[in-house]
Protein backbone atom coordinates (compact mmCIF):
# COMPACT_ATOMS: atom_id res chain seq x y z
CA UNK A 1 0.00 0.00 0.00
CA UNK A 2 2.60 2.51 1.27
CA UNK A 3 1.70 5.60 2.94
CA UNK A 4 2.31 8.02 -0.04
CA UNK A 5 0.74 6.02 -2.65
CA UNK A 6 0.25 8.70 -5.34
CA UNK A 7 -2.94 8.98 -7.48
CA UNK A 8 -4.75 7.23 -4.37
CA UNK A 9 -5.49 10.05 -2.38
CA UNK A 10 -5.96 13.76 -2.90
CA UNK A 11 -3.46 16.34 -2.53
CA UNK A 12 -5.06 18.24 0.77
CA UNK A 13 -7.15 15.42 1.90
CA UNK A 14 -7.11 14.05 5.55
CA UNK A 15 -5.74 10.35 5.64
CA UNK A 16 -5.25 7.56 8.60
CA UNK A 17 -3.59 4.64 8.90
CA UNK A 18 -3.98 2.24 12.00
CA UNK A 19 -0.35 0.46 13.39
CA UNK A 20 2.44 0.64 11.19
CA UNK A 21 2.15 -1.73 8.73
CA UNK A 22 -2.07 -1.58 7.87
CA UNK A 23 -3.06 -0.12 4.54
CA UNK A 24 -3.76 3.57 4.91
CA UNK A 25 -7.06 4.88 4.29
CA UNK A 26 -9.55 7.59 3.06
CA UNK A 27 -10.95 9.89 5.95
CA UNK A 28 -11.87 13.26 4.24
CA UNK A 29 -13.73 15.38 5.61
CA UNK A 30 -15.93 12.46 8.18
CA UNK A 31 -15.77 9.30 8.77
CA UNK A 32 -16.63 6.16 10.95
CA UNK A 33 -14.44 3.70 11.21
CA UNK A 34 -14.58 0.26 13.08
CA UNK A 35 -11.48 -1.64 13.47
CA UNK A 36 -10.06 -4.98 14.10
CA UNK A 37 -6.33 -3.98 14.10
CA UNK A 38 -4.39 -2.90 16.69
CA UNK A 39 -1.97 0.15 17.44
CA UNK A 40 -2.10 4.05 17.14
CA UNK A 41 -4.05 5.87 15.19
CA UNK A 42 -2.75 7.83 12.28
CA UNK A 43 -3.90 11.33 11.03
CA UNK A 44 -2.01 13.00 8.26
CA UNK A 45 -2.58 15.35 5.46
CA UNK A 46 -1.95 13.94 2.03
CA UNK A 47 0.46 16.27 0.44
CA UNK A 48 3.16 15.79 -2.30
CA UNK A 49 4.21 19.33 -2.44
CA UNK A 50 5.15 20.63 1.18
CA UNK A 51 7.42 23.73 0.43
CA UNK A 52 3.86 26.12 0.03
CA UNK A 53 1.98 24.25 3.38
CA UNK A 54 -0.07 26.80 4.98
CA UNK A 55 -2.92 26.79 7.60
CA UNK A 56 -4.65 24.17 9.58
CA UNK A 57 -7.39 21.44 10.23
CA UNK A 58 -9.56 20.95 13.30
CA UNK A 59 -9.76 17.39 13.60
CA UNK A 60 -11.95 15.59 16.16
CA UNK A 61 -11.52 11.51 16.88
CA UNK A 62 -13.87 9.83 19.38
CA UNK A 63 -13.37 6.31 20.58
CA UNK A 64 -16.12 4.14 21.07
CA UNK A 65 -15.08 1.08 23.24
CA UNK A 66 -17.04 -2.54 22.01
Amino acid sequence: DGLYNRGKFKVGEVIGRIGETNPTFEIGKSRKIESDWDGELHLMIYDTYCDDNDGKYKITVTVVPN
